[in-house]
């Protein structure tokens, strides 16, 4: 129990290189009015401040992964609050992919990853590239940060994780 605390707490506390090709950022509930609850707009802050140190220490862009599905109880789906909240904060919007079917963790890895295969075919920056060489980061909360990154590894997804401070 004290190892898996250990480890969960290091792994909120990591920051990745700064050398991403894609950031998914995880949602979760969002407001009755569609814009983001504290607790998502923390998780985009997170992946907005790590595109803006990337682009600071190394010129390079990164695209973001708006990933959520819309609840029964919500009026948009949370990747679509995502995307609203990144267009606010400056992002352009051929840099912000949506995942709009995903309901757990899983399938948010899942599903972002499944885009983000997609993107890089789209894209064709580079003929010879595979997904071997796409570096992905995702954005969540401090203490999802180990169980997510779990997950993504049990689908193969070399993803590494940041995460934002909650109470």
């Amino acid at each position: 129990m004290i190892g898996t605390y250990i480890c969960s707490t290091k792994a909120g506390k990591y920051v990745p290189h700064f050398d991403k090709d894609y950031i998914i950022i995880l949602g979760c509930a969002i407001r009755k009015d569609g814009t983001v609850t504290p607790l998502l707009k923390g998780r985009a802050d997170r992946a907005l401040w790590f595109a803006k140190k990337q682009m600071e220490e190394t010129g390079k862009d990164i695209v973001f992964v708006a990933s959520g599905g819309q609840g029964a109880d919500e009026v948009v789906s949370e990747s679509e609050a995502i995307k609203k909240y990144l267009l606010e904060n400056g992002i352009d919007e051929d840099h912000i992919i949506v995942e709009d079917k995903s309901t757990t963790t899983y399938e948010n890895m899942k599903f972002s990853y499944e885009k983000i295969c997609e993107d890089v075919k789209k894209r064709g920056d580079e003929p010879s590239r595979d997904m071997s060489d796409v570096k992905i980061a995702f954005s969540t909360t401090g203490y999802h940060v180990f169980r997510s990154g779990h997950i993504a590894y049990s689908q193969g997804i070399k993803a590494v994780g940041i995460g934002n401070k909650t109470k």
